[in-house]
Formats: structure tokens, C-alpha cells, sequence
């Protein structure tokens, strides 16, 4: 659905080629991932891995086990979440909007 409406997308079969895909493609703007992967880092884990190196990356993790601790721990890191299953066009609108995020200045704190 991603390509289709598009998107330019790389797979990774695991969380380990996940991270290289991350390490060498610097053009990725949205990492989309699954909480739970094969072979290396979760979902959470490799967003983490994928902001080091880039602060504005943008995150979505998706998951059929979707809790309060994983969307607020989410909410706290600016990862943006989908419950599974999901269809072609919820995947295309959260894409979309962790897009839009991006563009959208993050507001200044100011000190009182």
C-alpha cells in the first residue's frame, strides 16, 4: 500500500537489518516497525537506535498488543503508533502524519 500511494520503502527481515538498512541509507525519513522483531532489537529498541543517529526521524510502531505503557512510553519519545491488524490506508495516513510532523516547527520552550 506504501509503495503504491508513493512511498519509496525498504524492508528489513529483522531488527538486526533493520539497524544496518539505518546506519547506511541516511534518505530514510520515516522508520515504520513492528514492537516485536526477529533477530536483534524490538521495535522500540531499534527507534531508539534509529534517533541517535538521526533526531528527526520520524517513528511509527505498530503492534497487536498496543498498551497503555507501550502508547504513553511512545507518546514520551514522539514514536507515533498503530494497532494491528491495520489496513493499507491507516499505514498510508500514519505515515503521512509522522510526515507532517515533520515539517511542523516544534514550538520554542520559553523560560519565565
Amino acid at each position: 500500500a506504501l509503495n503504491e500511494a508513493g512511498f519509496a520503502t525498504v524492508i528489513a527481515a529483522s531488527g538486526e537489518q533493520a539497524k544496518q538498512v539505518l546506519a547506511s541509507e541516511p534518505a530514510v525519513d520515516v522508520l515504520f516497525t513492528d514492537l516485536i522483531l526477529p533477530q536483534g532489537p524490538n521495535g522500540l529498541d531499534l527507534a531508539r537506535f534509529a534517533r541517535e543517529r538521526r533526531s528527526d526521524i520520524r517513528v511509527v510502531i505498530a503492534s497487536g498488543h498496543i498498551t497503555k505503557a507501550v502508547s504513553r512510553l511512545g507518546e514520551d519519545e514522539d514514536f507515533a503508533t498503530i494497532s494491528k491488524p491495520y489496513s493499507g490506508e491507516q499505514a498510508i495516513a500514519a505515515v503521512t502524519s509522522a510526515l507532517a510532523s515533520v515539517a511542523e516547527p516544534k514550538p520554542a520552550h520559553q523560560l519565565h
